[in-house]
């Protein structure tokens, strides 16, 4: 079974950040659109997120949703919001990033990875591991896409149980 990334298309974009959910705590960080930022950003999780119990979780959900948004990021501006909505039992991690997110058919339904390796497209292949962990991780995923900006995201949810122990 091959991991598969949910597109929405919004003909119009909100004119602002969606509103914090109910129940929800939320935290939005401006970052650049750089490949570093991946492991800066996982650091902010590690440590707003430090009694969560899917933490390292978040922290690798997070790193993959940046990349793909650095990867396929249509804007000349370079700038990307990393917001986490934190409940009592799930986490919702967002990357808004300016531009219309064109990934290739692959971000959809990618190819096997042996399709990758076999053709030493190494780019392609982590790429295609990033969507695998992204999937084996959250309990949803997907890529809503708006007229002027794409919001990458996923969530992460826990019983009372795993956070009792977390």
């Amino acid at each position: 079974m091959h991991p598969q990334l949910p597109v929405a298309a919004h003909p119009q974009s909100p004119a602002r950040q969606r509103d914090v959910p109910a129940g929800a705590n939320r935290t939005a960080i401006a970052l650049p659109s750089r490949p570093f930022v991946a492991s800066g950003a996982r650091a902010i999780v590690r440590n707003l997120l430090a009694n969560c119990p899917k933490a390292h979780e978040a922290e690798q959900v997070t790193a993959e949703l940046i990349a793909n948004a650095v990867r396929y990021s249509t804007a000349p501006t370079r700038r990307l919001r990393l917001t986490l909505d934190l409940w009592a039992d799930r986490l919702r991690v967002e990357v808004t990033e300016p531009g219309r997110a064109e990934p290739p058919a692959t971000a959809i339904r990618p190819r096997p990875l042996s399709d990758y390796v076999d053709h030493g497209d190494t780019s392609a292949t982590a790429y295609a591991l990033g969507l695998r962990i992204v999937r084996e991780l959250s309990s949803s995923r997907g890529l809503d896409r708006y007229r002027d900006h794409a919001v990458w995201w996923a969530e992460l949810t826990w019983t009372e149980d795993e956070a009792a122990h977390g």
